[in-house]
Formats: C-alpha cells, sequence, structure tokens
C-alpha cells in the first residue's frame, strides 16, 4: 500500500507539474462554476416547490394545519425538550420555548 501510494503521488507531481498554476486554477474555477449553476437550479426548484405547496395550501385550513403540523415534527425532532404553554395552537402560533 505504501508503495502504491508513494507511486500514485508521484505520477499525480509528475501530471501537475506540467501545467502552469493558472491551468490548475481554471479547472478549479470551471468546476465552482458549475456548482454555482447547479446550486442556483435547485434553489429554482425549490421556491417553485413552495409556491406550488401554498396555491395549494390556499383556501384549505386542513392542508395547512397538517403542514404546520409537520413543521412541529421536524422541529421537535431536532431538540431535546420542549415545554408548551397554552396548548397546541400556541405552539403553532410560534409561543413554544425551545430549550436544547
Amino acid at each position: 500500500m505504501e508503495h502504491l501510494d508513494c507511486e500514485l503521488q508521484f505520477g499525480l507531481r509528475a501530471v501537475v507539474g506540467t501545467r502552469s498554476l493558472d491551468e490548475l486554477l481554471e479547472v478549479e474555477a470551471g468546476k465552482a462554476a458549475e456548482a454555482n449553476v447547479i446550486r442556483g437550479c435547485e434553489e429554482t426548484a425549490a421556491t417553485c416547490s413552495l409556491l406550488e405547496t401554498a396555491k395549494v395550501m390556499e383556501g384549505k385550513p386542513v392542508a395547512l394545519r397538517m403542514k404546520e403540523l409537520e413543521t412541529l415534527e421536524r422541529v421537535a425532532e431536532r431538540i431535546d425538550k420542549i415545554s408548551v404553554f397554552g396548548g397546541l395552537d400556541q405552539v403553532l402560533d410560534g409561543l413554544v420555548k425551545l430549550q436544547r
């Protein structure tokens, strides 16, 4: 394994050594640009999904309540203790004391 590791390092050094710093950085910049495009597409898709969800819930209080409960469940999974004052309606209205 050590011999293989050394051979790989020598091979990589030989390849990298034939390129200028600008050439190496261009590859990195290209990857960063691609990642930004992908991230932008994902953000756009997420925003569209939220908009569709809002359209579905518009005028449907039961669907909205279910989404609120789903969100509360996700929040509760990430904390150690939750103290609720005033019942579930108060939780859903944002009057929650979270403790870690």
